[in-house]
């Protein structure tokens, strides 16, 4: 997904997700099965992405010391 968008577009995505899965709270008493699965797939996207990201905010070379 990320090689068709760019990374932060594909984190934004999911955080948007995340939010909506915090605002389904409500479904884990009634069909857990979906909110865990849904869960996984976008926490598990988020974190994919977020692994790529990171390194990025920093220099390129650093000295050790």
């Amino acid at each position: 997904m990320a090689d068709q968008y760019n990374r932060r577009t594909v984190v934004r995505i999911s955080a948007i997700r995340i939010v909506v899965l915090s605002l389904m709270i409500g479904t884990l008493a009634y069909n857990p099965y979906y909110y865990i699965l849904f869960g996984f797939a976008v926490l598990g996207l988020a974190y994919g992405q977020a692994g790529g990201i990171v390194p990025k905010r920093f220099p390129k070379k650093v000295p050790l010391f």
